[in-house]
């Protein structure tokens, strides 16, 4: 179990630098799904996490994992077995995905943090240590989001800040637009999450006007 009251600070990026990846945003920028993406660059943090040191030196300067090659065949191997090919779609469902990650081996374990409104509303701002928690715990997590459209147009943008207001239209989440994300650490202040490769920094009041889901996975030891 996830310790319910978290420090006021936590990063599991260990070093990590660069989350580019060869091209592509692992697939995201030709036909991929944000989901896949953000499993990447959470398997990314888990691998530096307990890699050798020569390794966690080349994967925290961005050399490998992730790639979009790998990250592509997943997503095509998981669409084959729902009839899809590679190509725009309604999106991957993250507790699906995992469920058949954990079938193929890839992660020992995962679980999703509901809200406590119930299943799939939003996170009040009380759920937020709960999330913090299981990030620390699980080197990570996976949150669904609805955009804002100030938060669409700066999704690409390295050290873009996500912000809420709630008299500014372009700060309001917009339905359609729905989108995940790899959680890589927070402070009092702000949610730092990494998205098309870039880092963002999401505030805490927008957090609980956007997020309805958080999953966590663990990799094979």
């Amino acid at each position: 179990m996830s310790d319910p009251t978290p420090p006021p600070s936590g990063d599991i990026r260990n070093g990590i630098r660069d989350w580019a990846d060869d091209s592509g945003m692992l697939g995201n920028a030709q036909y991929g799904d944000c989901v896949i993406a953000a499993f990447e660059q959470l398997r990314k943090c888990h691998e530096v996490a307990n890699g050798s040191n020569w390794k966690k030196i080349l994967w925290r300067l961005g050399f490998k994992p992730p790639h979009t090659k790998y990250a592509i065949e997943i997503y095509a191997e998981y669409l084959a077995t729902l009839g899809e090919k590679p190509s725009p779609t309604n999106g991957v469902d993250p507790g699906a995905f995992l469920t058949w990650a954990q079938s193929k081996g890839m992660v020992s374990n995962w679980g999703q943090i509901t809200s406590s409104a119930g299943p799939g509303q939003l996170f009040a701002a009380s759920d937020l240590p709960t999330v913090e928690s299981a990030m620390l715990a699980h080197d990570g997590c996976i949150l669904t989001v609805t955009l804002t459209p100030d938060a669409y147009q700066a999704q690409a943008e390295a050290g873009g800040h996500w912000t809420y207001s709630p008299t500014d239209p372009n700060q309001q989440p917009k339905n359609g637009l729905f989108h995940a994300i790899a959680m890589v650490a927070y402070s009092l202040n702000w949610i730092t999450a990494v998205t098309w490769c870039f880092q963002v920094y999401i505030s805490p009041q927008l957090f609980s006007q956007f997020c309805w889901g958080a999953f966590w996975f663990d990799l094979p030891s």
